[in-house]
């Protein structure tokens, strides 16, 4: 019909466009685009909330417990801002140990091209909006990789086991979103 929303896209741009029903459909839809992706694919998206995970043929399963939670868990762990929380929990991090010298994670040192604050020394940095992002000052950068990692598991991991519990397990699985 011409009110449907998918057939004035269709039309205005001149492609085919459709409509689906959910948040977790479009992923799915969106998912099995990928290049290789097989259409029995389990497709496992982690959102900000939540973690949808969406099987060929049947309902979606909407688990809370994504990206937001993880972001609030590692701000309550390390007492930083929401915001610095966010970038903190990303990925891998280093101690700034002088203005120029950074030893990461794996006790890699490497030198950054420009000075950083004199307060940030000391400091676990990682990569932020607007350069290093000091974040912590008493965890070494290797218990902050395995903190991280452990929160992770316990937030995303636990919620995904309890969102695909007695799903075939043997299958295909496309993972999108990524807190």
């Amino acid at each position: 019909s011409d009110d449907d929303p998918a057939s004035v896209l269709a039309h205005a741009l001149g492609v085919p466009a459709s409509r689906v029903a959910s948040e977790a459909q479009a992923a799915r839809t969106g998912a099995l685009t990928t290049p290789s992706a097989r259409p029995g694919a389990l497709v496992i998206d982690l959102g900000g909330g939540t973690v949808d995970v969406v099987p060929e043929g049947e309902s979606a399963r909407v688990v809370a417990g994504a990206g937001d939670l993880l972001t609030a868990a590692v701000a309550h762990v390390l007492d930083v801002p929401r915001g610095a929380a966010e970038w903190a929990k990303r990925g891998a991090s280093s101690r700034l140990e002088g203005p120029h010298v950074l030893v990461g994670e794996d006790g890699e040192r490497r030198f950054v091209a420009s000075a950083v604050p004199a307060d940030a020394v000391g400091s676990l940095v990682v990569p932020g909006p607007a350069g290093l992002l000091p974040f912590h000052r008493r965890l070494s950068p290797g218990e902050w990789r395995m903190l991280r990692q452990h929160l992770k598991r316990a937030v995303v991991g636990d919620n995904v086991a309890r969102a695909t519990t007695g799903l075939v397990a043997e299958v295909d699985v496309l993972l999108v979103g990524g807190p």
